[in-house]
């Protein structure tokens, strides 16, 4: 893996899912990781952890977008 997926910027995360260097399940996994290590800061999370990987793994199979 490059860098911290987590450390991206937006743009950046969005250009590499477009060119496929980066899938959206694998960027969704890489925030829940950070999310879960951050869990003792005692911050109020809302945790559906399985639904986001599951929404992110069918973004991932959906046709590429077509450039206008």
């Amino acid at each position: 893996m490059m860098s911290n997926i987590t450390d991206l910027k937006l743009v950046e995360l969005v250009d590499k899912i477009k060119k496929k260097e980066l899938s959206s399940a694998e960027v969704t996994i890489a925030f829940i990781n950070r999310s879960q290590k951050s869990n003792k800061l005692n911050a109020y999370i809302s945790e559906n952890y399985e639904n986001a990987i599951k929404k992110a793994k069918i973004f991932d199979q959906k046709p590429d977008f077509k450039k206008k």
